[in-house]
């Protein structure tokens, strides 16, 4: 579960989220042992329009170039 409000999306510890930013700035907090996925149909994924900013393991940014993620594989 997870929310977004006033251009931060926040996934609360161990849980899986999946946020999709329709106006940016949209900067995403991972909670410690969460997996976050961000789509960024609107803005460049990994840029300051479309980021994750606390991740406790590897954020990636996907190939598609409109997605990254936290801890989880890039959609396929």
């Amino acid at each position: 579960a997870g929310e977004c409000a006033n251009g931060t999306c926040a996934c609360g510890a161990n849980s899986s989220c999946e946020f999709t930013c329709l106006s940016g700035p949209c900067h995403t907090e991972c909670g410690a042992g969460s997996t976050c996925t961000v789509a960024c149909p609107n803005a460049d994924a990994g840029t300051i329009g479309c980021d994750i900013v606390s991740c406790d393991s590897e954020v990636l940014v996907c190939p598609d170039g409109m997605t990254t993620t936290c801890g989880a594989p890039c959609p396929i």
